[in-house]
């Protein structure tokens, strides 16, 4: 009976101390929901203005969007090239989403001139139709284009901040490094020479079988630039 008497009046406090702990871990768990949901990004663009000047190549950006998805030859918003729909999803997801973020992200940025704006979004309007007319003739994989448009975006940003681009493109594949510098813009960056340079070993690496000059080479970013390296008007690469 005095072990009965010891023990009894100590399980309510139990039950209690068991309780307290429960509420406790429910607290700290919703606590870091909150926070891991304030930390995630939202994908809702902000409603910007465009300037009057740049108008219409936002219009042919929206254009080149939309004839990109409908290059499939299937009347939907979906892109399907691959048998893997997680491709499809990818470049689907590029093609829109990342693309749409990009284009406002060239506009409301204050550090970027007006001119430069002109030529980010022309590069931009360029990429996608290259990517649209290039995976059709295999010039391209399309699979590359969310790389490509990543390294576009880290290329502007380099470009802004006068820094070289070369180290960006260093190691990336031929196709990527090439589309993603089809903005006549970065022509005028201090490291441009190295940027020749990395494609013109990427292009031999890219086409081992060939050899021609760089000017047969689809879009090739060494052809849109004088041979600053030879000093000659017309670049020859063997490949």
């Amino acid at each position: 009976m005095l072990k009965k008497r010891t023990i009894l009046p100590l399980i309510p406090f139990a039950f209690l101390f068991l309780f307290s702990l429960q509420a406790q871990a429910q607290r700290r768990s919703k606590k870091k929901k909150k926070e891991v949901t304030a930390q995630q990004p939202s994908d809702v663009i902000p409603p910007y203005n465009i300037d009057v000047n740049r108008r219409i190549l936002h219009e042919n950006l929206d254009k080149e969007q939309l004839l990109l998805l409908k290059s499939d030859g299937i009347k939907d918003s979906f892109l399907t090239i691959y048998e893997d729909q997680r491709i499809n999803e990818s470049i689907t997801d590029a093609t829109i989403r990342k693309v749409d973020r990009l284009q406002y992200e060239i506009e409301t940025n204050k550090n970027i001139s007006g001119r430069e704006k002109i030529y980010y979004l022309a590069g931009l309007t360029d990429i996608l139709k290259f990517v649209k007319t290039g995976w059709k003739k295999k010039e391209i994989e399309a699979s590359y284009l969310p790389q490509i448009i990543f390294t576009y975006k880290k290329l502007i940003e380099a470009n802004t901040q006068k820094q070289p681009l070369a180290p960006l493109i260093e190691y990336l594949p031929y196709d990527v490094a090439n589309t993603a510098l089809m903005s006549k813009i970065f022509k005028e960056n201090s490291g441009y020479d190295d940027v020749l340079k990395l494609l013109t070993l990427s292009v031999s690496q890219r086409f081992p079988e060939k050899r021609w000059g760089c000017s047969k080479l689809p879009r090739c970013a060494f052809c849109r630039q004088p041979d600053k390296i030879s000093g000659t008007q017309s670049p020859t690469v063997f490949v």
